[in-house]
């Protein structure tokens, strides 16, 4: 249980992410369990709403789908949170935004409005590949709201652990996408990419479910951390350390 002031501290970073209204919807939402509206796809035009079970996204690959989690797609106010906080840390003009669990596509949508050098979206679901890459389609043949300032998005139907990263910096956004073995192998490559290429990688995770392995994993160190009233919403910002493990070893 938060202590007052810890509780004062997720208010706070509530409001400055979401807003008075939705804080205050947030703080009914945990006294009565109630979700907030969401009207993403309606202002956006794209279709990313709703929960999936992942033994209902035709996934065939059994290892990887016992460490898959149901698909969820991100608030709209948390992820715009993370852009504008992760563009502060790393130069988006140099960087690749590789989302791994990319799901439908909606983070892949916002992370448009941000000039990245690209924008790569890892899905082990074919299901939901194809509706991101549909989604991604449709916005910028007819984008809403905020100027697309990064055209060049894809998704590729892949297994997390199998996927190579292009060769820049990277801002890799996870939002609860894997467990276990999986994210624990997934942190494991990306420090080797970091050790081989010398490129930056810095982590957004989102609903830290496996906060745990980055703070046991010599080879990242954590850059900022926003605990928020839902533990859903809450995320933390890490960066790749690639000299970090050979020195504990040593």
């Amino acid at each position: 249980m938060p202590s007052q002031p810890d509780k004062l501290a997720i208010v706070r970073t509530n409001l400055q992410i979401f807003g008075a209204w939705r804080t205050l919807g947030d703080i009914l939402g945990y006294l009565f369990n109630r979700p907030p509206r969401d009207r993403f796809d309606r202002t956006y035009g794209v279709a990313t709403a709703g929960s999936v079970e992942k033994t209902e996204a035709g996934v065939t690959d059994e290892a990887a789908l016992a460490d898959a989690i149901r698909y969820v797609p991100i608030s709209e106010p948390v992820m715009r949170h993370v852009l504008d906080r992760a563009t502060r840390v790393l130069d988006p003009a140099t960087a690749t935004l590789v989302d791994l669990g990319c799901g439908k596509g909606r983070a892949l949508v916002m992370a448009s409005w941000y000039p990245f050098r690209a924008v790569r979206g890892v899905e082990l679901s074919p299901h939901h590949a194809a509706r991101a890459r549909h989604n991604l389609a449709a916005y910028l043949a007819r984008p809403r709201g905020p100027e697309v300032r990064c055209r060049d998005l894809s998704v590729v139907c892949a297994n997390a652990l199998h996927y190579e990263p292009p060769a820049t910096d990277l801002l890799v956004f996870m939002y609860r996408p894997f467990k276990g073995q999986v994210f624990q192998g997934v942190l494991d490559r990306l420090h080797a990419f970091a050790a081989r290429t010398g490129h930056r990688v810095v982590i957004a995770y989102v609903c830290p479910s496996e906060r745990r392995m980055l703070e046991r994993h010599p080879g990242f160190h954590q850059l900022e951390d926003h605990p928020v009233i839902s533990e859903e919403h809450r995320w933390s910002l890490w960066e790749c350390r690639p000299g970090a493990a050979a020195e504990r070893a040593s």
